[in-house]
């Protein structure tokens, strides 16, 4: 969602078609392309620095 709201540069337009009451129709979406891999590497030394934290948001349980 952040990524979304401050417009990241790796933010790559798609499509996909989609079958709509008898007529296929394009489907024309942006996707933010990038690679999770340094996930892990980001998570040790956010947890370091207590700056992660982790728990439910909202009302989920």
């Amino acid at each position: 969602m952040a990524e979304l709201e401050v417009g990241v540069t790796y933010r790559r337009f798609k499509h996909c078609v989609e079958l709509r009451g008898g007529v296929v129709e394009r489907i024309d979406y942006g996707e933010n392309d990038h690679c999770c891999e340094n996930f892990a590497f980001a998570d040790s030394w956010m947890r370091s620095r207590l700056l992660q934290h982790e728990g439910p948001v909202g009302a989920a349980a």
